[in-house]
């Protein structure tokens, strides 16, 4: 018998994105590598600002998660719907920079959206966080930090996207 993945639980029916229970569990065991490599990753919120419950709304939704999943280039990038209307981007063996450089590609491509199909979405705001992974730093306080940040994001006075990347400090 042939197994039948679009009935399958890592992926999300309405975006093709990876569900979040498989975005955890991908994160867990990459939390643990950067740990044994000595490498650092980075996690992103992006909250879109968009009332999915809208068909127009969900739509927009769907096409910004196709421009999510465009602007991660690299393989083990990994981009997933998270809480029904925010996205979350999980980027392993990777500094500041290059985090930065993945974030202003997505806010550029929001920008330059040709198509139209982000109208009220130019507003998306992001929350990044960069960190070492150590035994000592709890994974769901990372998450949870991330997600903050672009909750303040999302209630700064700015109606264009934006973002804003921390430093996890280990102290």
């Amino acid at each position: 018998m042939i197994y039948p993945f679009e009935n399958s639980v890592f992926k999300d029916k309405e975006t093709g994105l990876y569900s979040e229970a498989y975005f955890m569990e991908v994160f867990h065991r990459e939390w643990h590598r950067m740990i044994r490599e000595h490498q650092a990753l980075s996690v992103l919120v992006v909250h879109p600002n968009l009332d999915i419950n809208k068909p127009s709304g969900l739509q927009e939704y769907v096409n910004l998660a196709h421009l999510l999943n465009d602007s991660t280039k690299r393989t083990t990038d990994l981009v997933s719907r998270f809480h029904n209307n925010e996205f979350i981007v999980g980027l392993f063996d990777l500094n500041p920079d290059g985090t930065t450089t993945i974030i202003q590609r997505i806010l550029n491509s929001i920008k330059q959206d040709g198509s139209g199909t982000l109208k009220h979405a130019k507003n998306a705001f992001i929350g990044g966080l960069n960190v070492y992974p150590t035994n000592n730093v709890d994974i769901s306080n990372v998450l949870q930090e991330a997600e903050t940040i672009a909750a303040l994001q999302n209630r700064s006075t700015q109606i264009e996207s934006h973002y804003e990347l921390r430093l996890h400090e280990v102290h």
